[in-house]
């Protein structure tokens, strides 16, 4: 019945023209209802509407201090405190990383429906938001990345199953700008900063990419440079 119903599902996008992007090996896994939704193997049916919404869009997020006041916001995704957020001991992590222990500035974690990503709050020492350098080493494209405060940040995380978990880990510059692109300036506690990623820029090995949530910026930095941090998981 559920090969029925995938058969048809399949039929009537490519009739529509492309409405829906599918990920056909993984359809079958899961039925679908209405764009947006989650598949159970954590796909997700994007509609082209999302990326209509950002069309002729005039205003940055962030228009002022008051929030979203005068702000299209009509193009974000759906954001939310997953189930049990804050969760205690983020400020027990204890990472030795530079400057002092390292823990998460809140317990609170944020789920982009969009993509179905969870996300960490900022990197901190003590109760301010805190920095470190982020020297990996990247092995191959696709591989994790190994080495430096950043990702070993994120790593502790799972050493402590932090929100039950233990597959968290630092973003790619990719992730980062989509978390932009769907509402981080708006969703995510503590935004305004310039976050690590783990893509190493292409043409030097020595930097790495960050992206500032609050405004989309993304540039790069020597991997020695402190910059912030915060971690996700899928």
């Amino acid at each position: 019945m559920k090969k029925k119903y995938t058969v048809i599902l399949i039929a009537v996008c490519l009739i529509a023209g492309g409405l829906y992007f599918l990920d056909l090996q993984k359809i079958s896994a899961a039925v679908i209802f209405k764009p947006g939704t989650i598949l159970r193997s954590k796909v997700i049916l994007l509609a082209n509407l999302w990326f209509s919404n950002q069309k002729y869009q005039t205003k940055d997020d962030w228009v002022n201090s008051g929030g979203t006041v005068g702000e299209y916001t009509a193009e974000e995704a759906a954001w939310s405190a997953v189930s049990g957020s804050p969760f205690s001991g983020y400020d027990s992590i204890n990472y030795a990383g530079t400057g002092g222990d390292l823990d998460l500035y809140s317990g609170t974690v944020k789920q982009d429906a969009r993509t179905g990503l969870w996300w960490s709050d900022i990197m901190a020492v003590g109760v301010a938001a805190s920095t470190t350098n982020n020297v990996f080493t990247l092995t191959a494209d696709g591989a994790r990345p190994t080495g430096g405060n950043a990702i070993g940040f994120c790593d502790a995380l799972n050493t402590a199953n932090f929100g039950g978990n233990n597959d968290w880990y630092l973003p790619t510059q990719k992730q980062l700008q989509q978390a932009y692109i769907d509402g981080s300036a708006n969703n995510l506690p503590n935004p305004g900063y310039n976050f690590w990623s783990s893509t190493e820029y292409s043409s030097n090995a020595a930097n790495a990419w960050y992206v500032a949530l609050g405004n989309g910026v993304t540039s790069s930095y020597t991997k020695v440079t402190a910059t912030y941090v915060r971690c996700v998981r899928p």
